[in-house]
């Protein structure tokens, strides 16, 4: 099966620059690349929790051919970095990244929470 989506990264904080004016207001660089692959893997798993609804984790496995946009975005990740791939409108976070030129190949798991997943230190 193939599929479509964006790869997002969440990287280092950047200040927020309105009308050329600094505003002392630090957020988040987001980098999103619109990728086309193939769908190696499809499972899902439900955990019951104390909550009404379970929460649904994904190990679908996805692989994709390694442009110089793409390469260039993985060199440059941080330790601090978090990766998405959005599916559908939704993002889920990614667990695993194997990169087998000129293949990538990525694992997702839960829904990627940007607030919990994105860099929570300011760089102040």
């Amino acid at each position: 099966m193939k599929f479509k989506g964006k790869l997002g990264v969440v990287g280092d904080y950047e200040e927020e620059i309105v009308d050329g004016i600094p505003t002392g207001v630090y957020k988040p660089k987001i980098t999103e690349i619109t990728i086309f692959g193939d769908i190696l893997q499809i499972s899902q798993q439900y955990t019951s929790t104390d909550k009404i609804n379970k929460d649904v984790t994904l190990n679908n496995r996805y692989s994709f051919v390694a442009s110089s946009d793409i390469l260039s975005l993985m060199s440059s990740l941080t330790p601090k970095a978090s990766i998405y791939l959005e599916l559908n409108g939704v993002k889920w976070s990614v667990t695993d990244i194997r990169i087998n030129t000129p293949r990538i190949t990525l694992d997702i798991g839960g829904i990627f929470n940007e607030e919990k997943d994105s860099t929570s230190e300011s760089p102040i």
